[in-house]
Formats: structure tokens, C-alpha cells, sequence
């Protein structure tokens, strides 16, 4: 008797632990489950399409080429396909000689190489003083982004309304030419 009730003893240990490990491993699931939710929804929240909020105007540009994009899975179809963070940077009222850096994250979420077939032109639709155009890569293979970055300052003399649009030409069949605009308006200092 002992026997048996030392064996039935260890079949309900042996039960209880795997019990604890699956109710553990559920946990782990769950917890990891939510926090890949979480960061698809900050994902897509923060990579708004036309967004027009104010952004700080002495925001550091950043410049790097072919960057991958996380968990990328290219769009249905073939070719090169262009996405960009905005479409519009708006950088409200800025003081005079406060540099403002404008940056573009330029992504291809093709399944082919996309070429940017020259750097960007500028189009100076109100204001004046067009900035250079700087692009960290004119290649951007798929599942990659590249920037297209601008700096530019306005003195006295120089204020009021600025729009500037830039205009990508690509080898994205479906779009092969995306506008972008940057917006500022140059005011005195306080």
C-alpha cells in the first residue's frame, strides 16, 4: 500500500507542476500577446499619414541609409512600393535663426528596390530662401527606410508664412512622384 500511495503521490506532483508550467507559459503568451498589440497600435499612431501637428523646430535630423523596418511583410503586388512617415511637417512659428530640421522617413514596403531617380526638387510655394536637399540614400531596398532631410533657418527680414514642397520622383509604379511639404512661420524672438 505504501507503494501505490508513494506512486499516486508523484503522479499528482508530476500532475501539479505541469498544471503550474502550463499556467505559466499561458501567462507568458498572454502578457506577450498584449505588449505586441500595444506596439502595433504605437506603431500606427505614431506613423500618421497627412499628419499636421506642430513639431519642435530645433529637433535633431537624423540621417541614416537603408535602416530595416521592423516585422516588415511587403504589400501585395510586385515593385517598388514608396510610404512615408508624413506627408506634411508643420513646424508653427519659429524664431528667427532657430534652425529647423525637416526630416522624412522614406520607407519601401515593395518587394523590389526602390530608386529615388533624383534628389528631391523644392518648390518654394510661399516664403523664400529654398533649403539643400539631402538624401541618405537613393536606393532603398525592400523592408528598408531612408531619409530625405532639410535644415533651414530664416533671419529679420525673412518672416512670416514659408511653405516648401518637395517632390520624390521613384521607380514606385503606383506613385511615381510623392509631394511633401514643410510649413513654418518665422516670427521675432520673444
Amino acid at each position: 500500500m505504501s507503494t501505490q500511495h508513494s506512486e499516486h503521490h508523484q503522479r499528482s506532483r508530476a500532475t501539479h507542476r505541469r498544471k503550474r508550467t502550463w499556467a505559466k507559459n499561458s501567462l507568458v503568451w498572454m502578457v506577450g500577446t498584449v505588449i505586441a498589440i500595444l506596439a502595433v497600435i504605437a506603431l500606427f499612431s505614431s506613423n500618421t499619414k497627412t499628419g499636421n501637428s506642430k513639431i519642435p523646430a530645433n529637433q535633431p535630423a537624423a540621417d541614416f541609409s537603408n535602416r530595416p523596418i521592423p516585422d516588415f511583410t511587403p504589400v501585395a503586388g510586385e515593385g517598388p512600393r514608396i510610404e512615408v512617415s508624413q506627408d506634411t511637417l508643420d513646424y508653427g512659428d519659429v524664431e528667427y535663426n532657430v534652425p529647423v530640421n525637416a526630416v522624412f522617413y522614406v520607407r519601401n514596403v515593395g518587394d523590389e528596390p526602390l530608386i529615388l531617380e533624383d534628389t528631391p526638387q523644392i518648390e518654394v510655394v510661399k516664403g523664400c530662401c529654398p533649403p539643400q536637399v539631402l538624401v541618405s540614400s537613393k536606393t532603398i531596398p525592400p523592408g528598408t527606410e531612408s531619409t530625405i532631410s532639410m535644415t533651414f533657418s530664416m533671419h529679420e527680414g525673412m518672416d512670416g508664412f514659408h511653405e516648401f514642397r518637395l517632390y520624390v520622383r521613384t521607380n514606385d509604379p503606383v506613385q511615381p512622384v510623392k509631394e511633401l511639404k514643410v510649413l513654418s512661420n518665422w516670427i521675432p524672438p520673444a
